[in-house]
């Protein structure tokens, strides 16, 4: 963002949001939004926002704390969610904040949403869903079934918890407080989720039917899958020796120049440039560097 003179003030359209690859040097996958005229607000009946001033987050898009917003996580499996904000509060500093998810999958299976610090099943906490039984809260601790620990009954404080599998088809529902002493906390911003299902409705290792992915509950788009992390222990990986290969420096893809040795280059927009280097202590690997 930028002002219209040395006067901080409102940016009004004059910022845009985007996506840099630090391993490359130019824009992938950006994100950059459009400006807004008139932008609309939190009273407009639409349940859209462009901008929210204050302690808000700007978002632009569907206001998901008035509707329903959706993802896709995999053909034939939807989330939907909504966040519910008290009265008095606002979604991006709120205190009582809870979210409610609804999983739609096609077919009749048990069902999982976790929740991640680092897209890892291992030290997530899950909500699973049985057919046959309420939704409760889980600690994963491991890849077997044997190690799915039930939270203790203190902290099982789902609210309209249920799982229904009806005509091939499987939704289970839930409430849950988005911050709770000693959990993984869901923020209005940027979350990690895991999601699983089964192959029928008794809780066994998920196979391949599972991902991780990234979903920023501010902005209201569509979850980003994030890459696989092969990991020898989960049953459901193969491993091949040698597969990785971590470069020494951090390098343009197209193959253009390295972002540790030279400034790379990123035109914001007309007449705002970009300019920025990864500095590297000797020794290190911008890879894996401390």
């Amino acid at each position: 963002a930028h002002g219209s003179d040395a006067t901080l003030a409102y940016h009004g359209g004059s910022r845009s949001s985007f996506s840099l690859n630090l391993s490359g040097s130019g824009f992938v996958g950006g994100t950059a939004t459009e400006p807004t005229e008139n932008p609309v607000t939190n009273d407009e009946a639409d349940g859209s926002v462009a901008v929210v001033q204050g302690n808000e987050q700007e978002q632009v898009g569907p206001d998901c704390t008035v509707n329903f917003c959706e993802n896709d996580l995999a053909s034939g499996f939807l989330q939907k969610y909504k966040i519910n904000v008290p009265e008095g509060q606002n979604a991006a500093n709120c205190e009582g904040c809870s979210i409610t998810m609804e999983l739609i999958f096609e077919g009749e299976a048990w069902l999982s949403i976790a929740f991640s610090e680092d897209g890892k099943m291992i030290g997530s906490e899950a909500v699973i869903g049985i057919p046959g039984s309420i939704p409760q809260k889980y600690m994963l601790g491991g890849y077997d079934v044997s190690v799915i620990q039930l939270m203790p009954e203190e902290q099982q404080t789902l609210t309209d918890a249920s799982i229904t599998a009806t005509n091939g088809q499987t939704i289970m529902k839930f409430t849950k407080l988005m911050s709770e002493p000693g959990e993984i906390e869901i923020v209005y911003g940027e979350n990690r989720f895991l999601w699983a299902h089964g192959n029928d409705a008794t809780l066994a290792h998920h196979g391949n039917n599972r991902a991780a992915f990234s979903l920023d509950l501010a902005a209201a788009g569509a979850a980003v899958a994030e890459e696989e992390v092969t990991d020898p222990t989960d049953p459901s990986v193969e491993v091949e020796e040698d597969s990785v290969n971590v470069p020494d420096a951090i390098q343009d893809p197209s193959g253009g120049q390295d972002c540790t040795v030279n400034f790379c280059e990123n035109d914001l927009a007309s007449g705002f440039l970009q300019k920025y280097k990864i500095n590297v202590p000797e020794g290190q690997n911008a890879a894996n560097c401390e």
